[in-house]
């Protein structure tokens, strides 16, 4: 990355650096950094939530998100036009924008923009891509680790 910045031009310079550091080569570490900077989380609900819903702890749902018949427990962030109905989401998770997450329990991951999760029962630990679709096959398990790329469709067949 820094070579294909000095490639097109951009001004580079090196600085001491005194704060969190951690080398994110695997989708453990990136997960140790995303619950790191979720800590720092504040309360923030400018999106929709319904009545039947509960928000713990540290949540944000961004403008445009719509949380229904859902557990949220923070800290977690709900990204602008995502919905999440019927499920329960937390602690530890970031959900990106324009995200479908539905009859699903997810916890400790991230969910990138356009991705799409339904009737899994136990997400965790996981980096879920892109626009990538994670759904059920049928029987339920407990929980399911995944590192999904972008765009990819899962069926997990419980």
């Amino acid at each position: 990355a820094i070579q294909w910045l000095v490639d097109q031009g951009a001004d580079v310079r090196a600085r001491e650096y005194d704060g969190y550091w951690k080398d994110v080569g695997r989708p453990a570490d990136v997960l140790d950094c995303h619950r790191r900077v979720l800590g720092d989380l504040s309360r923030d609900v400018a999106g929709e939530v319904d009545e039947a819903s509960v928000l713990r702890g540290a949540v944000v749902v961004a403008p445009g998100a719509r949380v229904e018949r859902s557990q949220i427990e923070g800290p977690v962030i709900i990204g602008t036009d995502s919905l999440v109905q019927g499920s329960r989401i937390g602690p530890d998770v970031s959900i990106g924008r324009g995200c479908v997450l539905t009859d699903t329990r997810v916890t400790n991951s991230i969910v990138m923009d356009g991705a799409a999760v339904t009737t899994v029962s136990g997400l965790a630990g996981s980096l879920v891509g892109r626009g990538a679709t994670v759904a059920s096959g049928g029987r339920r398990r407990s929980r399911h680790l995944l590192v999904a790329g972008d765009d990819v469709r899962i069926e997990i067949a419980e």
